[in-house]
């Protein structure tokens, strides 16, 4: 407030000027005016009413505060649900598609390596068949978990569809990108993804890999990078499974 506690311009000055007056008011209008005591009284009133008035606006300013804090981590939390699968946790096909945009770009101005990778469970459909939906989307949220296990924190894993999930990996040449998917699979191989009737659930998966180098590159964007990483997948099934295909061109 102006003039500082006190001052000649805050309520405590103005009632101190009036005590210090009230004699002379008294006999000006021949009127009997409360006394200086009484006064005081007032002014130590109107102190505590602007101490209780001045918590209440820090009460009310920190729960204010505390209200749009919570509604931003609301906001924060309900974008990052949206960005993710149901399922198995990963990012889904929406953000995946922003984001491998993003990387395409940045690998093009930089002219840094980018590898993508279609990746699909052999005979998916078997296990939904034979064990039924619970059990399938079980295999699905672990292998979701062992691909995010066993790829860096920079990666990117997101669920395409179905039993299909594409793997982006920044600044990693096809030999390394090969490494790492073969690295996975035998990974996938030892590891039970459910355990039905006490006997473990072993999968396997086919994988298709695109990369882009750091020259000159034959995909113009990264959806072309995407019909070759399906293309090199489709061929990976073709010749039995269970193995990593490369684009070649």
């Amino acid at each position: 407030h102006a003039g500082g506690v006190g001052g000649p311009g805050t309520l405590d000055g103005l009632l101190a000027q009036m005590a210090s007056a009230a004699d002379g008011f008294g006999a000006l209008f021949d009127m009997r005016i409360v006394q200086p005591a009484h006064l005081q009284a007032i002014i130590e009133q109107a102190r505590e009413l602007l101490v209780l008035r001045n918590l209440r606006e820090i009460q009310e300013a920190t729960r204010a505060r505390r209200e749009a804090n919570a509604s931003e981590e609301r906001i924060r939390r309900l974008t990052e649900q949206s960005r993710r699968d149901p399922l198995t946790g990963v990012y889904n096909r929406l953000q995946l598609e922003e984001v491998l945009e993003r990387e395409f770009a940045s690998a093009v101005a930089a002219g840094q390596p980018l590898s993508i990778a279609f990746v699909d469970l052999d005979d998916f459909k078997r296990i939904n068949d034979r064990h039924g939906h619970l059990v399938g989307d079980q295999v699905l949220r672990q292998f979701a978990q062992t691909l995010q296990r066993m790829l860096r924190s920079t990666d990117l894993v997101a669920r395409y569809g179905g039993e299909e999930f594409l793997v982006v990996l920044g600044q990693s040449n096809e030999t390394a990108a090969a490494r790492v998917l073969q690295r996975i699979l035998d990974e996938t191989a030892r590891t039970p993804m459910a355990v039905v009737d006490g006997h473990p659930l072993h999968v396997t998966f086919s994988a298709g890999l695109a990369t882009r180098d750091g020259g000159t590159s034959p995909f113009a964007d990264a959806r072309a990078m995407l019909q070759a990483a399906d293309q090199a997948l489709y061929d990976a099934k073709r010749r039995g499974r269970n193995q990593v295909g490369q684009h070649r061109y």
